[in-house]
């Protein structure tokens, strides 16, 4: 009832300008106060800020605390949105008579849950590490990480929704009996017929 085209408009340029606030805040912080000395090869697959800090020679503390701060607050509060919004999923799917509707409605929800904890707890510990003493991790751990949770969640999400649909399966089970008759068919044995005078 609450979604109709202008908020779905507003929320995406919401989401779009916001994913461009905080690494443009980054960058200009980086530029402005971070001299680059050394080398200029990163260890990792993208440009990430905390590679980044790797090669500078300036004073890095409150920069850092600053990146540090700015990734907290760009995961935690969407998490927390997150939380909240599944928390009143939970409870309006907890008054519904209808067991089967709450099976598929609890069902959906933990596959997005598992996307959700594939994508936050990588990154929380990527950008938490250098804070946790007894944390750490090896330079190719904290790219596989940042790979994982970068590339997972958009990857596996249509065909977690694909999967889900009657149409999908039924398309997936009619391919899948077409091949196992196309197996049998190949692995029966050929009959000559031996013709005798």
């Amino acid at each position: 009832m609450l979604m109709n085209n202008r908020t779905m408009s507003g929320l995406t340029v919401f989401s779009w300008m916001s994913a461009q606030v905080a690494p443009g805040i980054v960058t200009i912080d980086f530029s402005r106060k971070v001299a680059f000395c050394g080398p200029n090869r990163i260890l990792h697959a993208y440009c990430d800020a905390i590679a980044l800090t790797k090669l500078s020679c300036s004073n890095m503390v409150a920069i850092n605390d600053s990146s540090y701060g700015l990734a907290m607050f760009v995961l935690l509060v969407p998490l927390s949105l997150i939380i909240f919004s599944y928390v009143s999923i939970i409870v309006t799917v907890m008054n519904m008579a209808n067991a089967q509707g709450r099976w598929k409605t609890f069902s959906t929800c933990g596959t997005q849950g598992c996307l959700i904890l594939i994508y936050y707890i990588p990154r929380f510990i990527v950008y938490s590490t250098p804070y946790m003493p007894n944390l750490t991790i090896t330079p190719d751990l904290r790219v596989g990480l940042s790979l994982i949770c970068s590339l997972f969640p958009p990857v596996a999400n249509p065909f977690i929704y694909c999967f889900r649909t009657k149409e999908i399966r039924a398309i997936l089970g009619r391919w899948r009996q077409g091949w196992r008759n196309s197996q049998t068919e190949q692995s029966k044995p050929n009959t000559v017929a031996v013709i005798t005078r």
